[in-house]
């Protein structure tokens, strides 16, 4: 049975996780099939109270002030969730890779020449140092192979009409020339997910948590995705709306988005309520 743990949330939350897990775990299901929570008290009405009939910025800054409220993780931390979070449903003991969908062993610390921790949202585009609260922010770290980490490098997702496939990812096209990365089909829409969650929930109104800001073109004045002020920068997101449609939420990625919520305390509202993705990110 996964590790159940404490978080900041109200404690008539925290109780009501406890209890259905144990019901659960009772009937023989593991508390890994926690997906079935995403539209009941965990996910629903409580969580994103205030929500209803909001749209456009006002939902976005409603969703904000909701899944700000988390607990900051120690980077050395992480490694040790990401095997808990990112595990394989029929082994236990490995952990699927974000780009390659492989399984491979979870022993070790992350740093081997297997796999080590990927930001989905690069970090060097608004968050460079580990003291910085998005640096550890599960709900965009993955485990990755270090080979395809260092191939994506911090690229623009997109679709790549030429350019290569990246070595121990079949599927998966980057183009160096023109700074895109495009993920295999099967984790289009969970990469969209991750990249509106960082969107939203980084605004630039606490220290240390920078402006993430996701457009559809870099502005100009933008250099390796970062302004003058600081803020982080990604672009194409007509195109990460598309994939959103296309790569509809699954089960697993309903799951991890338990098992974050569990060792962080907070959601991504794009998983549990993929309409909000439409009424927060009108098309460009």
């Amino acid at each position: 049975m996964p590790r159940l743990r404490t978080q900041l949330k109200p404690a008539t939350i925290f109780l009501a996780m406890v209890v259905t897990a144990s019901i659960l775990e009772g009937c023989g299901r593991k508390v890994g099939s926690l997906a079935t929570f995403s539209g009941g008290v965990l996910g629903g009405a409580e969580y994103y109270q205030g929500t209803e009939g909001l749209n456009g910025n006002e939902l976005k800054s409603r969703l904000h002030m909701i899944i700000r409220d988390a607990m900051r993780l120690n980077y050395n931390q992480t490694i040790n969730e990401l095997q808990f979070t990112d595990q394989d449903d029929l082994h236990p003991d490995r952990v699927i890779m974000i780009y390659s969908g492989k399984s491979l062993a979870a022993a070790g610390d992350g740093t081997a020449s297997d796999w080590n921790r990927e930001h989905i949202w690069a970090k060097v585009r608004g968050f460079p140092h580990a003291d910085m609260i998005p640096y550890t922010d599960l709900h965009h770290l993955r485990a990755c192979e270090v080979t395809v980490n260092s191939t994506r490098s911090s690229m623009d997702f997109g679709e790549v009409a030429a350019g290569r496939e990246v070595t121990d990812a079949p599927g998966v096209r980057y183009d160096s020339d023109l700074g895109i990365f495009e993920p295999r089909d099967e984790v289009k829409g969970d990469i969209a997910r991750v990249m509106f969650y960082m969107d939203v929930r980084y605004q630039g109104d606490r220290a240390k948590e920078p402006d993430l800001r996701l457009v559809e073109h870099l502005p100009a004045h933008i250099r390796n995705g970062v302004d003058a002020d600081g803020h982080g920068y990604f672009a194409n997101l007509s195109t990460l709306i598309r994939w959103h449609e296309q790569d509809p939420v699954d089960d697993r990625e309903r799951r991890r988005n338990e098992r974050v919520w569990q060792v962080q305390g907070n959601r991504n509202p794009f998983v549990d309520h993929p309409e909000f993705v439409r009424e927060v990110f009108p098309a460009p």
